[in-house]
């Protein structure tokens, strides 16, 4: 089963949160999703599957059309609610929630969902729903899912058995990075946020090895 982030957006350019709501991939995220579409050529998916969201919907199709696939829209793919926050920068965050910012990133057990929004509990739950129907309904296949920054954190925990408290241990996943699960006696993750296909692209290429040696602080630029 692999994975993947949608390409850039204008939103994540401009760093502000998005969330439930919806902003346009840049020419760059375009050429992410057409760049994962050729990493993934010799792969033989039988499926691909993506958010509601425009954003992931336009990067699945850009790497489907090509290859004759149509992709399906999978309900709890979608990025974590943001509530209040969708639409704004971190700083602005910080600024007007700051008891609930400083939650959000050094206390996800304790993270409690803005208006309209998640927790971080309500997030892991829909991610593990999606991958054992997935693993279900495609056992032994090949397929893609195309979802979301905080999504694919918490696909990471399910596969791994890791705690909720363990949300950030991971660097942010790149726009068109690619992550590899697989289940073989157990879940297992064999790629993580892979980038080495976007060195054709002005995209950053350093490789994501699920290390804790990234100061939290790094890891704040944009992760939904």
């Amino acid at each position: 089963m692999f994975a993947t982030r949608h390409g850039q957006t204008e939103w994540n350019a401009k760093a502000l949160l998005q969330g439930h709501q919806e902003s346009n991939l840049t020419d760059l995220g375009r050429e992410q999703s057409r760049l994962l579409g050729v990493r993934l050529n010799e792969e033989p998916l039988m499926a691909i599957y993506s958010s509601a969201s425009g954003r992931a919907l336009s990067t699945a199709r850009l790497i489907a059309e090509p290859r004759g696939l149509t992709v399906s829209e999978l309900p709890g793919l979608e990025e974590m609610d943001l509530g209040q926050w969708q639409g704004l920068s971190f700083a602005d965050v910080a600024e007007r929630w700051p008891e609930a910012h400083d939650r959000f990133w050094s206390a996800p057990l304790e993270f409690e969902a803005t208006a309209g929004g998640e927790s971080f509990h309500d997030l892991y739950r829909r991610a593990a729903k999606c991958l054992a129907r997935i693993s279900q309904v495609h056992a032994g296949e090949c397929v893609l899912l195309v979802t979301h920054s905080l999504v694919l954190k918490a696909l990471w925990l399910v596969v791994t058995g890791r705690p909720l408290e363990d949300f950030w241990m991971t660097d942010e996943f790149a726009p068109g990075g690619l992550t590899l699960l697989e289940h073989r006696q157990e879940w297992e993750v064999s790629i993580l946020d892979d980038r080495g296909h976007l060195s054709a692209s002005a995209a950053p290429i350093a490789t994501n090895t699920g290390s804790m040696a990234p100061e939290l602080s790094s890891r704040r630029s944009n992760p939904a």
